[in-house]
């Protein structure tokens, strides 16, 4: 699910539509707001979610329309997930606090400016997957279902179903039953 980068949009829409999304993304990263304020605020931007899902204070919704997830989802304190190239989410899936899910990467520049043109890939959370605290996944990795990944690890390579993984990077451990 590919979105078109936000830097192609109409040029005299694109600083209103960012500040008005800036501006929800921080009313919902509240820690006043109630979880189910935060879930129906991000359905009003656009994002596609379950039911039943939870997410706490101090997430981060990069580009919610770009957010899909199954029922009974729960993202803990202090998420980052950018969704600008597409997040697709399974039922039951818990995320720990200060994991980044991220979509966007850079082709490499010149050696003045190595942060070259932005580049969008997917990533795929199977069902049932357990990412523990300040996990890492990058554009374009698929976990799949039933995982359950370390703290601290970090994916960089698509992640089989039904095994426990750690390290950074994050490697095989051993299976699960």
């Amino acid at each position: 699910m590919a979105l078109t980068d936000p830097a192609d949009e109409d040029p005299l829409l694109r600083p209103a539509r960012m500040r008005l999304l800036g501006a929800a993304g921080a009313l919902l990263r509240s820690e006043f707001l109630l979880t189910s304020w935060r879930v129906s605020g991000l359905r009003l931007l656009g994002a596609q979610l379950g039911s039943e899902n939870m997410v706490l204070a101090g997430v981060r919704v990069t580009y919610p329309p770009g957010l899909r997830t199954g029922s009974r989802f729960f993202v803990n304190v202090g998420c980052m997930l950018d969704s600008f190239g597409g997040i697709d989410i399974g039922d039951d899936v818990s995320v720990g606090p200060n994991t980044s899910l991220l979509t966007t990467t850079h082709e490499p520049g010149t050696s003045s400016r190595r942060a070259g043109a932005r580049t969008y890939r997917p990533v795929r959370i199977g069902h049932g997957v357990w990412l523990g605290a300040s996990v890492t996944v990058l554009p374009g990795v698929s976990v799949g279902d039933g995982c359950v990944v370390g703290a601290g690890s970090v994916v960089t390579a698509d992640l089989a179903p039904d095994h426990l993984y750690a390290g950074s990077p994050a490697r095989q451990i051993r299976a699960l039953s």
